[in-house]
């Protein structure tokens, strides 16, 4: 099964409900997942906020950026190391950690694991670019 086009998956609406576990079994199911180190679907996409399920393997990376508006990673399973504003931090399963606008970060994951990157305002985060 591969995951709708955003044309045939609505991003915007009045109200959009999703179920995280099928959201991740289905980020799973596909083959960016299995030929990448990382693979994200785009949950919600509004002027005022995005919402970004991410899904890494183990040891994958993202590399330092900084992003134009505030951030959230709310860690839903998995370990995964952020490193933001020169601070190591460890971040593991029901933890979020938020960021200001404009301050420097990357991640490692320590094991297999996703989760949601809630972006702020209207900028896009450089991972979506």
């Amino acid at each position: 099964m591969t995951r709708p086009r955003a044309t045939e998956r609505p991003v915007k609406a009045p109200r959009l409900k999703f179920d995280l576990a099928d959201a991740i079994a289905q980020l799973r199911r596909e083959s960016a997942w299995a030929t990448h180190s990382r693979s994200a679907v785009t949950l919600l996409k509004d002027r005022g906020m995005r919402v970004v399920l991410v899904g890494l393997h183990r040891d994958a990376t993202v590399e330092a950026h900084k992003a134009e508006a505030p951030v959230s990673v709310h860690v839903l399973s998995g370990a995964i190391r952020v490193t933001a504003g020169g601070e190591k931090l460890a971040l593991k399963a029901g933890q979020i950690l938020t960021l200001e606008a404009g301050v420097e970060h990357d991640l490692h994951a320590d094991e297999e694991s996703v989760f949601l990157l809630t972006i702020g305002g209207t900028a896009s985060h450089p991972a979506e670019r």
